[in-house]
């Protein structure tokens, strides 16, 4: 029996497979990335209360268009509650609850599931991004090819999946409940309020993912993380209304505000009318002036995150 020599299990063996491009790979990492948080019970959590609130929406939307159909001046019948008129519960769903398909309807609806989409990427964010910091994964990326720049695209686009995923995604199909009740004539009447749904999602996913890469950075546990966001999104806020509302300074003082910056491009992308806190005059901000903030904060993180993360790599 011949036993076989030591050359013919060193041989090369050529890759006879396809060869994908190179930033094929970053595909691949916003696949893992997506697993990782799929596999997160707060991710269920939060997706549960997001399609609460899409359930909301879709039957408040239906119950107008059935309410609107009515004989006029009719009473109509509320389940077990008795009957109510026609003219009262159109005038409630309209101008209270905002169920009538209108901006205002989807600006609604937008920034209520876009608090959501705050606390997911908040206690995800130091799984999706952290955790390679700490450990010093970031070497594997950058001793290949391109392979920076593979990570960062394919973490941008997991992370921006997710905003679409909550946002963009359900927006769009309360538009075509409308088109499906109504006509579709109200898609060729209304096509600012389609493309201005699509803007607005990638106005937060801008805003919001680039923040993310750079808060990171710097605080890369879940503690640190939360604790930075909050003086972003709570704490700003509040300073901001104490100086405007209370001091009667300048309104352009708003552009320290990062998400009224991003609400108010959004309401603008809808055509919609801006949003008034109770006792709070017309402060709204200049649509240039919060396009300006939000780009300069977008051009901040993105230095801080090429800075952060391709030095990390290479100190790894």
């Amino acid at each position: 029996m011949s036993v076989p020599s030591l050359n013919s299990f060193l041989e090369y063996r050529p890759w006879r497979g396809l060869r994908n491009p190179v930033w094929m790979g970053a595909f691949a990492i916003t696949r893992e990335s997506l697993k990782l948080i799929f596999t997160r019970k707060v991710f269920w959590v939060v997706f549960s209360l997001a399609v609460l609130n899409f359930l909301l929406y879709f039957f408040g939307q239906y119950l107008f268009f059935w309410v609107a159909d009515q004989q006029p001046d009719g009473l109509v019948r509320v389940g077990g509650f008795g009957r109510a008129n026609q003219n009262d519960m159109l005038q409630f769903l309209r101008s209270v609850l905002k169920m009538d398909g209108s901006p205002e309807t989807f600006r609604n609806f937008i920034n209520l599931q876009s608090r959501g989409i705050i606390v997911l990427l908040v206690l995800a964010g130091a799984s999706l991004l952290g955790e390679d910091l700490n450990q010093g994964s970031l070497i594997f990326y950058q001793s290949k090819s391109g392979g920076m720049s593979n990570y960062i695209g394919g973490k941008f686009l997991a992370a921006s999946f997710l905003v679409h995923l909550f946002a963009t995604i359900p927006a769009l199909f309360l538009f075509l409940e409308i088109c499906f009740i109504d006509t579709w004539t109200y898609l060729l009447y209304h096509p600012r309020l389609l493309l201005g749904i699509i803007g607005y999602g990638f106005v937060i996913n801008l805003g919001l993912v680039s923040l993310l890469f750079a808060t990171v950075g710097f605080f890369r546990s879940t503690i640190g993380l939360i604790m930075c966001w909050a003086g972003v999104f709570f704490l700003l806020p509040s300073l901001c209304a104490i100086m405007i509302d209370r001091l009667k300074l300048n309104p352009a003082f708003r552009v320290l505000d990062f998400w009224y910056c991003v609400e108010r491009l959004g309401e603008k992308c809808l055509g919609a009318s801006p949003t008034l806190h109770p006792s709070q005059t017309d402060h709204s901000l200049n649509p240039w002036l919060a396009a300006a903030s939000l780009s300069f904060v977008f051009m901040v993180s993105s230095i801080l995150t090429i800075r952060i993360y391709f030095k990390k790599g290479v100190e790894s």
